[in-house]
């Protein structure tokens, strides 16, 4: 009986033959079986094994990162830097900032404050410093401003400036404030300070109640000032005979005299102001006018 050849598959006992492999179904997975490493297709090599590092002797470490080698006992050269940071150049401080401080110190207000504003301005739009100097002169321009305007309006409240006001003869119509200098002839004082250095005085309406009135004012003669007491001299000279000349009536009145001191005199007041003074009650009428 003849066996049937299995339909694929070499025939038992039978030489594989050569030539392209003959088309059929691909492998099947067989169940519960675990996945084995891939194997290489045939005529291909196999992947090099990877080899332990080799160490690091002296040797090697004595070699420049260059490659070259360095001569015995030389040290590595470093590696040159990678970056390079620019030195940034300090500001310049602001003159204008500078000026305003000194000039608030000289107590030039307005100066100061118009250079603080400048200098605010130049060192926040430039490349300066520091605006702090700068906001130190406006405070000092405003502190010493409002200094000179409140001395000014002391000034002016208390007869006004240039020597406290102007000399006005005769009699006035209301109080003012006048500085002992600016005193002229019929003008009535409400008070005599006792003290001998007399600085402001306050005349009045010669109707109102007043301790002195001025007889009239003498020039001294001029030149260096001759001292205190050659001053008192020459003023009750003068003074006292114009006083004994004047018609006083009932009137209990006495010479009295304001001549400068040696300042007034260097400052140019070289006249000596001559009154007649109350030695009772205070007057309240005009002996002069």
């Amino acid at each position: 009986m003849t066996q049937t050849p299995p339909p694929f598959g070499p025939v038992p006992g039978s030489v594989p033959q050569p030539g392209p492999p003959q088309p059929g179904p691909a492998p099947q997975p067989v169940p519960g079986a675990t996945p084995g490493p891939a194997q290489a297709p045939p005529g291909s090599e196999p992947p090099p094994v990877p080899l332990a590092p080799t160490p690091t002797t002296s040797a090697d470490r004595s070699r420049s990162p260059y490659g070259a080698p360095l001569p015995p006992g030389a040290a590595p050269t470093p590696p040159p830097d990678r970056f390079t940071i620019p030195q940034i150049a300090r500001p310049p401080l602001d003159a204008v900032s500078v000026a305003s401080v000194v000039t608030g110190v000289l107590l030039l207000g307005p100066v100061a404050l118009v250079l603080g504003i400048l200098g605010v301005r130049r060192t926040t739009r430039a490349w300066r410093r520091s605006p702090r100097i700068a906001w130190t002169g406006v405070v000092l321009g405003i502190v010493t401003t409002l200094g000179w305007v409140l001395l000014g309006l002391t000034a002016w409240l208390s007869g006004g400036l240039s020597g406290g006001g102007e000399a006005v003869p005769g009699d006035v119509d209301a109080p003012r404030t006048v500085h002992a200098s600016s005193l002229a002839r019929g003008n009535c004082v409400e008070f005599l300070p006792p003290d001998q250095q007399i600085g402001e005085v306050t005349q009045v309406p010669c109707a109102q109640p007043h301790a002195a009135q001025v007889v009239d004012v003498v020039e001294l003669d001029g030149g260096a000032y001759p001292g205190p007491d050659a001053v008192l001299a020459a003023g009750e000279e003068a003074c006292t005979s114009l006083a004994e000349g004047l018609d006083v009536g009932d009137a209990q009145v006495r010479p009295w005299w304001l001549v400068p001191s040696e300042s007034g005199w260097e400052q140019g007041t070289q006249v000596a102001v001559c009154l007649v003074r109350t030695t009772a009650a205070p007057l309240e009428v005009d002996l002069v006018n």
